[in-house]
């Protein structure tokens, strides 16, 4: 990963402290392209950066992680849906009689639905997670990719 992308994270501090200008169009496609590639990942650190968006083009990028979020919270939410479906239907399964198969469903619906529980609450909340700033957005400087 080059220096560029690492020194996006805090990019106003950054930019005050030493003059470093963001190319905010290019952060502005890369927010975009997200919303098309759910595999494009961005740290919650990076975003943080538009929380309180100055200007229009920050307030468009804000606008792009609000949407992917729904976007991604609806997902989690019918997962989580179906998972509370198959725990329901494998209890009632195993009510009626007790098989290795049933219990597994159980085991597997329980630590599904507590996996998918974190992960929604942590989108939900407006805080980044310190291991969220750990991973930085891809290299997005013209020097490296023009």
């Amino acid at each position: 990963m080059c220096y560029s992308a690492q020194v996006v994270q805090m990019a106003r501090k950054l930019s005050r402290q030493l003059g470093i200008r963001l190319d905010y169009s290019e952060v502005e496609r890369l927010f975009f392209r997200r919303l098309d590639d759910p595999g494009v990942n961005i740290s919650r650190g990076f975003e943080a950066n538009f929380d309180e968006p100055a200007n229009d083009q920050e307030r468009r990028i804000k606008a792009a992680i609000d949407e992917h979020r729904l976007k991604v919270a609806a997902k989690l939410e019918q997962d989580l849906f179906s998972q509370k479906t198959r725990l329901v239907n494998a209890e009632r399964s195993l009510r009626e009689k007790e098989t290795k198969k049933a219990r597994e469903e159980v085991r597997i619906a329980t630590a599904k639905i507590a996996a998918l529980s974190t992960k929604l609450s942590g989108l939900r909340s407006l805080e980044p997670k310190s291991r969220g700033q750990s991973h930085f957005p891809p290299c997005i400087c013209r020097r490296h990719h023009p």
